[in-house]
């Protein structure tokens, strides 16, 4: 038995244990545009995402706006964005096996005319967050060529930043306890692998994700 796993939504000082074998409130899935969603599931293998020509984000709630230091997370991948890799990260090879995500909210939320602008996905997390307006995603991405700490603004949207926690050129298991640059507020986690731009079939398996907080 994995207790780690077995626990549906465990707090303790310093850490918040994301539950992986069990769809509990917390999570949620959305779905973006016209484009093809990830399928999803929760078993005692731990939290298992099937990428097939798809993307999309899966949220974790937390209880709190809470202070982020680091995450540990195990995983196993059956292969990797096909993408070129020279060109990681442009906009027909943003495809990433991994991003693990802290969403940043604040207390300025959009008012009615300003929602009817925004995307059916983005009003939808918005729900999620009943008293609070959105700030800014910092994203860490598992990449195939740049090497840890690689950091850029998404140049499509530079509410969301990314820097890269992990280097792994082949499929196969990941484990890491990775240390943010700097602590950062945050409301959800935010988890996505993609292959839309790519047009990749791959699974990424989670068998452990531990959220380390300043404990506050």
């Amino acid at each position: 038995m994995n207790l780690l796993n077995d626990l549906k939504n465990f707090y303790v000082f310093g850490a918040i244990l994301i539950p992986l074998n069990s769809n509990v409130p917390e999570w949620k899935a959305l779905s973006f545009s016209k484009m093809k969603t990830n399928e999803t599931s929760f078993s005692q293998e731990g939290l298992k995402i099937e990428v097939n020509q798809s993307s999309s984000p899966l949220f974790y709630r937390f209880s709190k706006p809470t202070q982020i230091v680091g995450f540990s997370v195990t995983g196993h991948l059956s292969g990797l964005p096909e993408i070129n890799r020279l060109k990681e990260g442009d906009s027909e090879n943003d495809d990433f096996s991994l991003r693990v995500g802290f969403v940043e909210t604040n207390s300025r939320r959009p008012n009615w005319i300003e929602r009817l602008w925004i995307s059916d996905w983005i009003n939808e997390l918005l729900n999620l967050f009943p008293e609070q307006g959105l700030n800014k995603v910092r994203f860490f991405t598992l990449s195939q060529i740049k090497n840890p700490g690689t950091f850029r603004v998404h140049p499509k949207n530079d509410s969301m930043e990314e820097t890269v926690f992990l280097k792994k050129e082949q499929p196969g298991s990941f484990s890491i306890d990775y240390q943010l640059p700097k602590p950062i507020p945050a409301s959800a986690l935010w988890l996505q692998p993609d292959g839309d731009d790519s047009k990749s079939t791959f699974v990424l398996t989670l068998s452990h994700l531990v959220i380390q907080t300043s404990g506050e």
